[in-house]
């Protein structure tokens, strides 16, 4: 098998292997060199790209989502239109991805691509703070648990304190999953191909969502699906398809859908802790940037699992599993919002270098509508919900403050380890090429 080529590591140069093509002249800004020959092959076609994001759209919040929406909006009209609105700020988002893969087309990792590039000052700033975020939130507990529910539904067995299930606070999420494998993607225009896939995954999951909705509200009464929690599907099955089959066999299918979530998932978050490895700041990069034996990142599949199993067996209770979910989106939010103004950021930069627009240029509007909805995402938490609507027992807004705290102490960590600890040991920070 070829050798990929290794992480950023501290030493005493810094070497750059882009290609000579419009990237060239942001080369002093890379972090982690390009690939040439990528060690994870080049196997990603439309349909596995497809296949991907559409895994990750699936998985539990079509199943989970609906009773917690209602409850908290309250009547059937507000939950339909939530399902047009949604899919709306999602393809803005879309257009943003697809520019900014646009500009460095050879790379997988997604966001620890774009931010690398667009906020290279402070040094390391933002590369360390979205891996120490990255690393911490990258558990599958919320699909894992919700796929163990509706598992012990099938199996008729009663489901205790310590197999509660959480919602998912965004039902469209997974919609640029295939960016995070850009890198391995076949054929001569691999942005195109992802884009493509990207928007046929999410077109298709907003009409299926919308009336799969339409379905539960014919089916179930509304009352009903409030107090559903997350098994709103099960009672919709019960109500359609009889006690015995609707309880038994499509929850095992509920649960088949989960799990697609979970591998998907980790194909994509797999490559995004591989990138973070590559720009060295990660302990032991070489392991985690490795693709030995298997061919695949085997190190960040790894510490996925065991983060994943870690969350699961310390949340006991569904509020506390709950504001672990949400303390895990909320600082990834402050990040998207920051992605949404670095597209300006490389646009300036480029043209300032006589580089061109990007083809898949979005425009200006769909980019705000983006970034309108990164920051009602960021303020509407704070705002308190009406009595009985909340999803936790303790104050509403704790996981925005600890969400908030722990942005506050990528900070902390990166003063001591860029900027303390260098001067009190005598020594510098730089990037070279490490061969593995």
């Amino acid at each position: 098998m070829t050798s990929d080529i290794g992480p950023a590591k501290p030493g005493s140069s810094s070497r750059d292997v882009e290609e000579p093509d419009e990237t060239a002249p942001l080369l002093g800004l890379t972090l982690a060199p390009i690939e040439k020959i990528n060690p994870l092959g080049k196997e990603v076609t439309l349909l596995t790209a497809f296949m991907l994001n559409v895994g990750q759209i699936a998985g539990s919040g079509i199943y989970a989502v609906p009773g917690v929406i209602l409850n908290s909006v309250g009547s059937i009209g507000l939950l339909l239109i939530y399902w047009l609105v949604a899919p709306l700020f999602a393809f803005a988002g879309l257009m943003l991805y697809s520019e900014l893969a646009s500009m460095f087309p050879h790379r997988s990792g997604a966001e620890v691509v774009y931010l690398e590039q667009a906020y290279p000052r402070p040094r390391f700033l933002v590369s360390t703070s979205f891996a120490v975020i990255t690393i911490l939130t990258s558990f599958s507990a919320s699909n894992a648990i919700v796929f163990a529910q509706y598992f012990l539904t099938a199996l008729q067995i009663p489901i205790t304190a310590y197999s509660q299930t959480v919602k998912s606070n965004h039902a469209y999420i997974g919609w640029h999953n295939a960016f995070n494998v850009l890198g391995e993607v076949r054929g001569r225009d691999p942005v195109r191909t992802v884009r493509k896939a990207s928007i046929l995954s999410l077109s298709a999951a907003s009409i299926l969502f919308f009336f799969i909705n339409v379905a539960y509200v014919a089916a179930v009464p509304a009352e009903e699906i409030r107090n559903s929690g997350q098994l709103v599907a099960v009672l919709f099955f019960q109500r359609v398809f009889g006690q015995s089959f609707g309880t038994k066999i499509f929850p095992l299918l509920v649960a088949l859908s989960c799990f697609g979530n979970i591998i998907a998932v980790t194909v994509g978050q797999a490559r995004i802790i591989r990138e973070v490895a590559r720009q060295g700041l990660l302990p032991y990069p070489s392991f985690f940037a490795s693709t030995k034996p298997f061919g695949t990142p085997l190190g960040p599949v790894a510490l996925k699992a065991f983060l994943t199993v870690i969350v699961i067996l310390a949340v006991p209770a569904r509020d506390t599993f709950n504001f672990v979910l949400d303390l895990a989106s909320y600082p990834n939010l402050i990040f998207q919002a920051a992605m949404v103004a670095g597209v300006w950021i490389l646009r300036k930069r480029r043209a300032e270098q006589g580089i061109p627009p990007s083809s898949l240029q979005a425009r200006n509007a769909l980019i705000i509508a983006y970034l309108t909805s990164c920051i009602l995402l960021l303020v509407l938490p704070w705002v308190p919900p009406e009595p009985g609507h909340a999803d936790v027992s303790f104050w509403y807004a704790t996981y925005c403050v600890a969400g908030l705290a722990l942005i506050a102490a990528c900070g902390v960590y990166y003063v001591i380890w860029v900027i303390v600890l260098p001067k009190l040991g005598g020594y510098e920070i730089v990037e070279e090429e490490e061969d593995s």
